[in-house]
């Protein structure tokens, strides 16, 4: 090979391989991985939470009765878990598959999607793609019928029945199917889930104040 035309091309590597840096393209800062989805966003069977409704003193016990998580044949990764409310008399599942995952709206990450959905023997309420991983704040994803929800803010600490909650995500859907298509806000805690829940349209605040995790 004639040198010249060698060093030439290491020169156009070089080149193409090289950019002002605001023309790079910007990498996520986020952790992406599958073990930050599931320190987020899965809890294994035996998992319970005890919310206390502000107003009204109400109580409910939120069991997870069945969990999964691995990969498919195909070798994507995934994950269901089912739980039973006692005071809605419904079944929460959650559910992610590879497939759900689409670039983030901001941050050129990569989310994956958790589908969240409400139900019980004969009756669909809904389900909605509501909660994303990674978890930043500003990030953002559509719903169904236009609506979107959106991660407004980040609390260093939110304190529940005299216990202290760190690095709290606050969730804003305008209209969340699997609410009945009502707008609600989350609170979620990295280890805990949905540690405070506000349903708009119904007056209900929801708060945390015993649980038992299983992740």
């Amino acid at each position: 090979m004639n040198i010249r035309y060698f060093i030439a091309g290491i020169i156009i590597l070089l080149f193409m391989s090289t950019c002002k840096e605001e023309e790079c393209p910007e990498t996520c800062a986020e952790d992406e991985s599958i073990a930050e989805l599931h320190d987020w966003f899965f809890y294994d069977e035996g998992s319970y939470w005890i919310y206390e409704e502000e107003n009204s003193g109400a109580l409910d016990t939120v069991t997870v009765y069945d969990a999964w998580r691995g990969a498919d044949p195909d070798g994507e990764e995934g994950f269901i878990w089912h739980s039973y409310s006692s005071y809605f008399d419904y079944d929460f599942t959650y559910i992610f598959h590879d497939s759900f995952s689409r670039s983030c709206a901001i941050g050129n990450c990569q989310c994956k999607r958790v589908e969240r959905s409400k139900s019980r023997p004969g009756d669909f309420v809904g389900a909605d793609y509501i909660f994303h991983s990674p978890v930043f704040v500003g990030n953002w994803g559509t719903l169904d019928d236009g609506a979107v929800v959106t991660v407004t803010d980040r609390l260093d600490s939110l304190t529940l029945n005299n216990h202290i909650f760190t690095n709290v995500f606050r969730h804003h859907a305008t209209e969340d199917d699997s609410e009945g298509d009502q707008e609600v806000v989350y609170f979620i805690g990295r280890h805990f889930g949905i540690i405070k829940k506000e349903l708009i349209d119904e007056n209900q605040v929801w708060n945390l104040i015993d649980y038992e995790i299983i992740q």
